[in-house]
């Protein structure tokens, strides 16, 4: 969920753009995403000291549909150069050298991994109430091992942060932290307990569903997650989930109907489609699931997607 910070950002950017950058944006809000990728690659061509141009490129280079996270942050830095006191813009880029580091050998991890850091602490200093960059300081020093800067104790005064600034998203956020530390029972009473005095909030639903799906109990996560769906049937997460949860229930036939309902909200989803693709076999559709692989296989894939992709076209072929 965008903070009021991401969106006020957003408007910010649209309030005091030039008309081309406006323009550009606009198309990126209404998600003609290949329209606004031309156009802002068009302006920051003919303006290299544009900021705005350089963070959209960022933005749309770390989609699925052209993913390339590494002239994403070449364009992030170059916004952060351009306009050092925008805190969305080193947000972005600590994302960015995070998608860099999947993948990356150990070595070149460990040149990364403290730039995530410093980019999400720039940010947090130029917006002391930017959630987001809160939470993800708290995901980076409870992950990272204590010799890179990992750090329990100040993942949860991040912890107490986030949730002075929005306690739903704090709860969460406490639950994910106990889960880490395998307090698996506590996590579970965290979110009945949200869900008791939040159950008109989608997050609570989501976060709950989340969590009982990542323990694999796919019957108890099921009328959660729909609960969710029902709520949220906006976004394609809550079809995807909703989707593989039917799918491991064996409810093949209503579990592609939600895949095919995520992917025209998203049509470039990469799990979205092996999902979709896994469903398909298991009704004997070999077909359509091998058409599917064929059009994962060119993308830029996470290497376990793409293992499972080049083996599904050997087997399928």
């Amino acid at each position: 969920m965008k903070s009021i910070v991401v969106c006020l950002g957003v408007s910010l950017l649209l309030n005091f753009a030039k008309p081309q950058s406006a323009n550009a944006i606009r198309l990126f809000e209404e998600r003609q995403f290949d329209k606004a990728k031309e156009a802002f690659e068009n302006l920051a061509r003919q303006e290299p000291r544009n900021a705005i141009a350089h963070y959209y490129l960022g933005k749309l280079l770390l989609m699925e549909q052209f993913l390339d996270a590494d002239r994403a942050v070449e364009m992030l830095e170059k916004s952060t150069a351009l306009d050092p006191t925008n805190a969305e813009f080193y947000y972005l880029l600590g994302l960015g050298i995070s998608k860099q580091t999947q993948g990356a050998g150990f070595v070149r991890q460990l040149f990364l991994i403290p730039k995530v850091k410093d980019a999400m602490v720039r940010a947090i200093n130029l917006d002391t109430n930017y959630i987001e960059a809160h939470q993800m300081l708290g995901r980076y020093y409870q992950e990272i091992p204590s010799i890179y800067g990992g750090d329990e104790q100040k993942a949860w005064r991040e912890l107490e942060i986030v949730t002075s600034l929005d306690s739903v998203r704090g709860k969460i956020f406490k639950a994910w932290l106990l889960e880490k530390r395998e307090k698996f029972d506590a996590a579970e009473g965290m979110l009945k307990d949200l869900l008791r005095t939040h159950e008109h909030d989608w997050r609570s639903w989501n976060a709950f569903g989340a969590f009982l799906q990542r323990r694999k109990s796919w019957k108890e996560a099921l009328p959660r997650i729909q609960t969710y769906a029902e709520l949220r049937p906006d976004t394609a997460d809550s079809h995807t989930r909703l989707g593989e949860n039917m799918l491991r229930l064996g409810d093949t036939e209503n579990a592609i109907r939600q895949f095919q309902a995520s992917l025209t909200i998203d049509p470039y989803a990469n799990s979205t489609l092996l999902l979709l693709a896994e469903a398909f076999e298991q009704i004997g559709g070999r077909g359509k699931a091998l058409e599917i692989y064929k059009q994962l296989a060119p993308r830029k894939l996470r290497q376990d997607q793409k293992k499972i992709v080049e083996r599904k076209i050997k087997e399928l072929s």
